[in-house]
């Protein structure tokens, strides 16, 4: 599900880039109303905790769903430290970015792909 958020997220932004690249927001703003609402039910359907955490972060960045990357956050690109990316991996995959906050999922949470 998180996978699924991201990959919103990151086309909720591409829309809102080309809106503003072509001055469109009238003939985009549909799409984008509809995307919205998509993110918030499949939110609204996260874990208790990462729910609120993830509203949380979508109000502080666009993406507020990141992957690690060569053992970096693709949200800000901070280094994570070995530690830490060890953690998320006992932790089904998932960890948070030291640096930015952005929840991040690992090649080690089952049944996903960054």
């Amino acid at each position: 599900m998180l996978q699924k958020l991201r990959c919103l997220d990151e086309d909720l932004l591409d829309l809102e880039r080309k809106a503003a690249r072509r001055g469109g927001f009238e003939r985009l703003g549909q799409r984008l109303v509809r995307g919205f609402e998509r993110r918030a039910a499949l939110a609204s359907r996260l874990p208790f905790g990462l729910d609120g955490l993830y509203r949380v972060l979508a109000t502080r960045c666009l993406l507020p769903i990141g992957t690690v990357f060569s053992h970096r956050c693709t949200g800000c690109g901070h280094k994570l430290p070995p530690k830490t990316e060890r953690a998320g991996h006992r932790l089904g995959g998932l960890l948070m970015c030291p640096h930015c906050g952005r929840i991040l999922v690992t090649e080690a949470a089952p049944g996903r792909t960054p």
